[in-house]
């Protein structure tokens, strides 16, 4: 399994995810960090060039293996995007337009960025959930 990681970007272990982080861009005080986040990917979006493809988006606010408030985002290219557009040079423009709208609506959440395609997200999904059911069977193991 290939999961690329894009330009810019590292990968952090999160400590937990909290879904309900309340707060505020400035720009709009009765919205939630989460729907601020979600309008600012949606506008940087507007903003992608049209190679690589990109098909969709998802985020998630976390907090980062440091302790700090970040914002997790899978960034999904189309799956007959050619290799050499995984290539920095063809990514970057799609992760600077990520923190240029995340930083013009006031959202200062480090953003961690993953480029992959749809069957990758699956696949890795899939060994997501075969190491939490390993992980579960050898927990009841140690509990007999």
């Amino acid at each position: 399994m290939k999961i690329r990681v894009g330009v810019m970007t590292s990968w952090a272990w999160t400590a937990s995810v909290r879904p309900g982080l309340e707060g505020s861009s400035g720009r709009l005080d009765h919205m939630t960090l989460e729907e601020n986040v979600q309008l600012a990917l949606a506008k940087a979006q507007r903003q992608f060039p049209p190679e690589p493809k990109v098909v969709g988006m998802e985020h998630e606010l976390i907090v980062d293996s440091t302790g700090d408030d970040a914002v997790e985002i899978l960034v999904k290219l189309d799956e007959a995007t050619p290799e050499d557009q995984w290539m920095p040079a063809w990514l970057e423009p799609i992760a600077k337009a990520i923190r240029e709208s995340l930083r013009q609506d006031g959202i200062d959440l480090w953003p961690y960025m993953h480029f992959l395609t749809p069957s990758e997200e699956r696949e890795a999904e899939a060994e997501m959930e075969e190491a939490e059911r390993a992980f579960d069977a050898a927990q009841g193991e140690q509990h007999r």
